[in-house]
């Protein structure tokens, strides 16, 4: 039998939270959380491959989209999810920092989150792709660069001998 990675464990959860993707901001329910992970559902998902930030209480989990069905989808985090701490905040009701000031300082504070662009993260398999091809195209040329130097150094000795016989019938 061949080994298998085994699945982190994962906590079964419902906690409302906010999804910001490059459309904006919308609701998701979270379903379930694992160190490294999430299980999502929204009304309108985003799609594989794209970056999200979740915002639960004062939690948040930047990730990949790692797929997508129906209004179901899952994420890789970029760090590991403090699970205990979530459900803790949820538990106890603490509401995050600065949430007892008025709403206009809210909205501010929002619109400057929604300003901030995500983080431009590449892929593994995109960064190998770029790599094998940045690899390929520079082979090519140093082969190219190689054949042209011998075909240069071959001209230059077929040309040499006739040249030598002029100049010395010159000199004479």
């Amino acid at each position: 039998m061949g080994s298998q990675k085994q699945r982190e464990q994962r906590q079964v959860v419902m906690l409302n939270a906010r999804m910001r993707t490059e459309e904006g901001w919308s609701d998701v329910t979270i379903c379930n959380l694992s160190p490294r992970g999430a299980m999502a559902k929204a009304l309108t998902p985003p799609q594989k491959g794209d970056f999200v930030e979740l915002r639960c209480g004062s939690s948040s989990i930047v990730g990949h989209v790692r797929w997508s069905q129906g209004v179901r989808f899952g994420i890789r985090a970029q760090d590991r999810i403090d699970i205990s701490g979530m459900l803790a905040e949820q538990r106890d009701g603490r509401k995050s920092p600065g949430s007892e000031r008025g709403s206009e300082r809210r909205s501010a504070a929002r619109e400057a989150i929604v300003a901030k662009p995500l983080p431009k993260a590449v892929s593994t398999e995109q960064a190998s792709r770029t790599f094998a091809r940045v690899f390929e195209w520079g082979a090519l040329a140093f082969v190219g660069i190689a054949g042209a130097g011998l075909v240069a150094g071959q001209v230059y000795s077929v040309l040499t001998a006739p040249m030598a016989e002029i100049h010395s019938a010159l000199n004479k």
